[in-house]
């Protein structure tokens, strides 16, 4: 008789739990900028929660918040957008249900430098794999950064980050002005093929979209606008600069007038959330992606779906 199967050893913490809280989690739950009072940079801030309370209680997944929301079993579903892949979250619950233990992190060795000893020729041949940073920028804004623009001269770099838009000198890599007033993080952001507006997307997760749209000459708000029920993902001018399209996480594309923020059409096709919008060159065609692993193109003179 063969004796039973030994039970498989629980996650890991800095092997398993940590590599998908950073790919899917960290950019809204930073200890610099926690949603919801939720860090998640760390065990101990994991373990302290946030403005509900416990996220993890040791031992018990069907009673931990994280889990919960994760699930969809708590509203809203987290991460927004889409969730996490089944197996990541039976990678976290049984983290839980084990002890929700740390554990020290894996020493890893650092990408480029040789294990042992090499020649002087391989050395230079792994030193320039590695990649350089062209440049630091010159910040003291700690937030996580969501979203990136050029405008079409190249002179400015708009940066989505939690709650406002950060506008760059690239040349100097200075911070020249800050645009606050969103909900959230900004989540995506767009210039106008002649510069004058810059749009930013975003809201409240689960809850509202919300598009915000600058007159960069000015450097002011031009209007607010929205009526998705979830954040907005994504942004795209028309190339003539007259209409704005926005991809959402409540499934949905919508088209707007620039100028004046009116509604012109909503586009339901998409099964899960839409992640992005981009018109093509001669804005006949407008294509859409999202999380239900779909690239759909709308003939925009008719909004039909094409393929």
């Amino acid at each position: 008789m063969m004796p039973p199967a030994a039970a498989p050893p629980p996650p890991s913490y800095s092997r398993d739990v940590v590599p998908i809280v950073r790919s899917a989690c960290i950019g809204c739950h930073s200890a610099q900028a926690p949603a919801g009072g939720l860090a998640l940079g760390s065990h101990a801030e994991l373990m302290k929660g946030g403005k509900n309370g416990a996220s993890v209680v040791p031992g018990k997944s069907g009673a931990s918040r994280l889990v919960l929301m994760l699930t969809g079993a708590v509203k809203p579903q987290m991460p927004p957008g889409g969730g996490l892949r089944t197996s990541d979250i039976d990678i976290i619950r049984r983290w839980v249900d084990a002890g929700a233990k740390v554990d020290a992190a894996p020493k890893v060795a650092r990408r480029g430098v040789p294990a042992r000893k090499a020649s002087p020729a391989a050395v230079v041949k792994a030193a320039r794999r590695v990649p350089r940073a062209l440049g630091a920028l010159r910040s003291n804004v700690a937030a996580p950064a969501h979203a990136l623009a050029f405008s079409p001269d190249g002179k400015i770099l708009a940066i989505g980050t939690y709650q406002r838009v950060l506008l760059c000198d690239p040349a100097t890599r200075k911070v020249t002005a800050v645009w606050g007033g969103h909900a959230d993080a900004v989540r995506s952001v767009a210039f106008s093929a002649d510069g004058r507006w810059l749009a930013a997307g975003g809201g409240t997760s689960g809850a509202r979209g919300e598009v915000r749209l600058w007159n960069v000459a000015e450097a002011r708000e031009s209007r607010a606008f929205g009526n998705q029920s979830d954040a907005v993902n994504a942004v795209a001018f028309s190339p003539d600069g007259k209409r704005l399209a926005t991809g959402s996480a409540d499934k949905t594309i919508q088209v707007w007038e620039t100028a004046t923020g009116k509604p012109l059409r909503s586009l339901q096709d998409h099964a899960d959330a839409v992640l992005g919008v981009a018109y093509r060159a001669d804005g006949k065609f407008l294509a859409s992606c999202g999380a239900d692993k779909s690239v759909k193109v709308w003939d925009t003179a008719t909004w039909r779906r094409i393929y």
